[in-house]
């Protein structure tokens, strides 16, 4: 029986399917998304907002230390990414490319938010004393420990959920920002009022971590 020396259907080439269109915020869903996080935790609201006016992927913000960041020029820069996988769960490492490390000159609007969000964590810090993790991470816990490259998407999700409006990948919102154009139309304060703080004595305060 004659045999053929290789697989015809190595040939084959297998037609790519219709590519789903990635769903994203109109500039008005976005004002309206900004209206309702007024309310929000500080540090969700900040991560959000912090991902449309910079366009930083969600591991790049969530690998953010407080020394990545010049509070004399505004500027942000890019150094680390966190992520995520089933085998090493959480870790550090370097950004997607060489071309990821890099540094953004940000709104005094959002810096103003950075600098509420910092002060709200060292009063966390305070109140928590020994049971602080000491991470130097921007975006944390109410204990310090890191957030989970998968909380800010999941949070968002729920919220909007509960408010009743459309939801889109997270990863979306730093799309916002390559509309420069479309990003001007986007009103946010220029002041940000800091949120109320509970009073909450130094043993209740470590017992209502996220």
């Amino acid at each position: 029986m004659d045999m053929i020396k290789d697989n015809p259907c190595t040939r084959v080439k297998v037609p790519k399917g219709e590519k789903k269109e990635k769903e994203m915020y109109t500039i008005e869903e976005v004002q309206h998304l900004f209206e309702l996080l007024e309310t929000a935790p500080l540090v969700y609201r900040t991560f959000i907002i912090l991902a449309v006016y910079s366009g930083f992927r969600r591991g790049e913000m969530c690998g953010l230390e407080w020394s990545d960041i010049d509070w004399e020029h505004n500027v942000i820069s890019i150094k680390r990414t966190a992520n995520y996988s089933p085998l090493y769960g959480s870790y550090t490492d370097t950004t997607k490319t060489r071309r990821s490390e890099r540094s953004s000159k940000l709104s005094p609007v959002v810096m103003n938010l950075l600098r509420q969000l910092k002060d709200e964590q060292e009063y966390h810090k305070e109140m928590c004393g020994s049971k602080w993790q000491d991470t130097n991470r921007v975006f944390v816990h109410d204990d310090g420990a890191p957030l989970h490259i998968n909380r800010p998407y999941r949070w968002l999700k729920d919220f909007c959920r509960k408010n009743n409006i459309r939801f889109c990948d997270i990863h979306s919102l730093r799309h916002i920002n390559n509309m420069k154009t479309s990003l001007l139309k986007i009103r946010l304060k220029s002041h940000i009022s800091p949120q109320k703080q509970h009073h909450v004595t130094k043993q209740t305060w470590c017992c209502l971590f996220i």
